[in-house]
């Protein structure tokens, strides 16, 4: 990975890294403004390509989980499942997960929201097989959004 910092403007740092190309061959770059001195710029360059490099870096991402889900009950839950499964799975993710966490984007949707989530559901007095189908088809959602 590579990385530049580039002066905007007094104290002002253009932070660019070379994330690699896509499927057309374009480039693809990581850019972040980052305001005060170079140091600060020099701080974030390293932190953010040692979270490349061991694996934990996590783009931002605007697509909530709303938005996401639906892509993926459409091309991942739809083709692998019959008819009657996937209408279990449709209705279960609005009974249960998109009033609650369907506007919160993926990039801040945190475990222990749906940590909470989970609670919940056995608050209202749900059988523990019903929280158990919504964390088998939310967690594989979420594995396909992570890959």
């Amino acid at each position: 990975m590579a990385g530049q910092i580039i002066r905007r403007g007094d104290k002002t740092w253009l932070v660019r890294i070379f994330l690699g190309r896509d499927e057309l061959g374009d480039r693809r770059y990581l850019n972040k403004t980052i305001r005060g001195a170079k140091k600060d710029a020099e701080k974030y360059l390293n932190a953010t390509l040692t979270a490349i490099s061991t694996g934990t870096f996590v783009q931002q991402s605007a697509v909530s989980l709303n938005r996401f889900l639906d892509d993926w009950l459409a091309s991942a839950a739809k083709p692998r499942v019959s008819e009657r499964t996937f209408a279990e799975y449709a209705a279960l993710l609005r009974r249960y997960v998109r009033e609650p966490l369907g506007k919160i984007t993926l990039s801040d949707l945190r475990a222990l929201q749906i940590q909470s989530l989970y609670s919940q559901m056995q608050e209202r007095g749900l059988s523990s097989r019903i929280v158990r189908y919504t964390h088998a088809v939310l967690s594989s959602a979420l594995k396909q959004a992570v890959r």
